[in-house]
């Protein structure tokens, strides 16, 4: 006898392909199977607007990721506070900012759902790689208390970096320093960040007392204190970071040695630069180039800075990465 398969049973086997195909990164494919749901007059649940809105997000499609929405909720659906958060997503990662904070409102006053820390991370997040930091510090403040969450170790992180670009280094320094008490331990990610919001505020001190506290080496730590050193005109502070983190097994690249030129250019001492470049320049196996290699680019403070901005990027997409 055939077995008659439900609309419930049909719907689950294509939700299960399309969060397959979510996982694989196939997000034509699973768009394909959720437009088949409609063709086939089965009601599409969370589960499966979720799947294909996350594919749409890891496709950087977030105008279909809204489009999804939308037909789920034309459909009566009412989307639950993942599938929110997965658009929000869609809008973080393609850098749509407005479009994420859209969603924040229309989550909390039109749906009437309460936002996760995941969603109130992942609409900092799209402030921050959007260089709205005063956005993100609006969230900070008023969306947390509204929502009745304590902010975790991400979203202070987002936090420093948004209060350092504002040139408050004080406040960020003062959350990076209250971390234990809140039961976190700073990544290496905390320490960067905050270093850098020393270095915006040309507080170079305070930028290698960060430093000194991590626990591990890290290169883009050293790249944005050995900038901050260089801002200040301490070519010879600059230069004892390079001996620090060769000594320490690191790998001087392009934007520490760059700075630490800059460093002695601005000083005045660039005679002396080649020999005490020499003693803190990377293994033969290196790509680098020696200092009297380098282009002349690496010489001038704009390139030192650009360096350091790029660093600044490359850490706040990697924290972008972090979030679920």
């Amino acid at each position: 006898m055939r077995r008659v398969v439900s609309g419930v049973d049909q719907t689950w086997t294509y939700t299960a392909a399309i969060s397959a195909c979510h996982k694989g990164q196939q997000w034509r494919q699973a768009l394909h199977l959720f437009a088949g749901l409609g063709a086939r007059r089965l009601a599409p649940d969370n589960s499966a607007i979720g799947a294909a809105i996350s594919a749409c997000a890891k496709g950087r499609r977030w105008q279909l990721a809204l489009q999804a929405l939308q037909e789920a909720r034309g459909a009566s659906l009412q989307p639950n506070a993942v599938v929110y958060n997965a658009t929000i997503s869609a809008c973080e990662k393609a850098r749509q900012w407005e479009g994420a904070l859209a969603l924040l409102q229309g989550m909390v006053h039109v749906a009437k759902l309460r936002p996760t820390l995941v969603t109130l991370n992942t609409a900092l997040s799209a402030c921050e790689m959007a260089r709205q930091w005063e956005r993100a510090l609006q969230i900070a403040e008023a969306d947390f208390a509204q929502a009745k969450l304590e902010p975790d170790l991400v979203s202070l992180n987002v936090v420093i970096g948004a209060l350092g670009a504002g040139q408050y280094w004080q406040q960020a320094l003062s959350i990076f320093h209250g971390l234990a008490a809140r039961g976190f331990k700073a990544t290496n990610t905390t320490h960067t960040t905050t270093i850098s919001a020393c270095e915006r505020a040309s507080m170079w001190e305070e930028a290698l007392r960060v430093l000194f506290l991590a626990p591990t080496l890290d290169a883009g730590s050293y790249d944005i204190a050995t900038v901050a050193c260089a801002r200040a005109n301490r070519w010879a502070k600059a230069l004892d970071l390079l001996t620090s983190l060769r000594q320490g097994r690191g790998q001087p690249d392009e934007i520490s040695v760059g700075a630490v030129m800059w460093a002695c250019e601005l000083s005045g001492v660039g005679a002396s630069l080649e020999n005490s470049l020499a003693a803190c320049m990377l293994s033969p196996r290196s790509s680098m180039r020696r200092a009297d290699k380098l282009p002349l680019s690496m010489v001038v403070g704009p390139s030192a800075a650009a360096a350091a901005a790029a660093a600044r990027t490359d850490l706040e997409e990697s924290r972008s990465r972090m979030l679920p």
